[in-house]
């Protein structure tokens, strides 16, 4: 789709201003994003305002979302080393089982959504990972990991707090010890009002009224593209996964280009 729009673009030359047409790298678990935001894309290229459009499955063909809101989660990662101490399977009383303690600590995990956030703050703790070792031997190390995703302020720090105390408080309690690694990855991407309602406005030249849903809920999955809005005001616009792209491509470049618009990361 940029290769498309920076072809046409170079082909037309017909619109105001300046477009810099970003080629964002490490977009999964890179933080690219963030690493080009600190190499100086904004200041290098006097980008005053940037914007970003992602596939979306589940948006009918043909159509756009977005809103005026936080649109995506923040996301966090988590790795919980459970310490115990090994033996044999068979001698389970001799050990301090660092699976048992690893079990009970993902069902308490689940609790501080139900229980220590309220219940219109979106949150999600998945625990993904659980890393043991053998058949016949209780191991002295267990590995849990898993994400965090949050959108309203504070829940982070909530969810952060509650994992530390939940683990150890459980450990503890199974003469066990944990060490915890917890990484803030990317923030909340949050839509600025302003080019929000332009990127809207475009897509509803582009696709048709009907074709544009404006008021999109959030979606908690994360995006690095966030760092950038960090930096600058913008947009970040969902369309349908698959879409005849050269139908729209052309209409939609020229429009936001005779408003100055940036353009984004794939």
């Amino acid at each position: 789709m940029l290769l498309g729009a920076a072809k046409y673009l170079a082909e037309i030359r017909n619109f105001p201003g300046r477009a810099a047409v970003i080629f964002q790298p490490a977009e999964e678990d890179g933080g690219g994003g963030n690493e080009m935001v600190k190499d100086g894309l904004r200041e290098r290229f006097a980008i005053e305002e940037i914007y970003g459009m992602h596939n979306m499955p589940g948006i009918p063909i043909g159509h756009f979302g977005s809103g005026v809101r936080p649109i995506m989660a923040s996301t966090d990662e988590f790795t919980i080393t459970v310490n115990g101490r090994g033996g044999h399977a068979a001698k389970q009383h001799r050990t301090i089982d660092p699976i048992v303690n690893g079990a009970q600590m993902i069902n308490a995990l689940q609790t501080i959504a139900s229980r220590n956030v309220d219940p219109l703050a979106s949150v999600v703790i998945s625990v993904t990972q659980f890393t043991a070792f053998t058949h016949n031997v209780i191991p002295e190390h267990a590995v849990l990991a898993g994400t965090v995703r949050t959108i309203a302020p504070g829940v982070h720090e909530i969810c952060e707090r509650r994992i530390r105390e939940m683990v150890e408080g459980v450990a503890s309690a199974h003469s066990a010890s944990v060490d915890i690694l917890y990484d803030c990855s990317y923030p909340v991407t949050c839509n600025h009002a302003e080019e929000t309602a332009h990127s809207i406005a475009v897509a509803k030249i582009v696709a048709g009224e009907q074709r544009v849903n404006a008021s999109l809920d959030p979606i908690v999955a994360g995006e690095d593209f966030s760092y950038m809005l960090l930096a600058r005001p913008g947009a970040f616009v969902f369309v349908a996964t698959v879409i005849l792209l050269i139908s729209i491509i052309q209409p939609l470049i020229l429009t936001m280009t005779q408003s100055r618009m940036e353009f984004p990361t794939g």
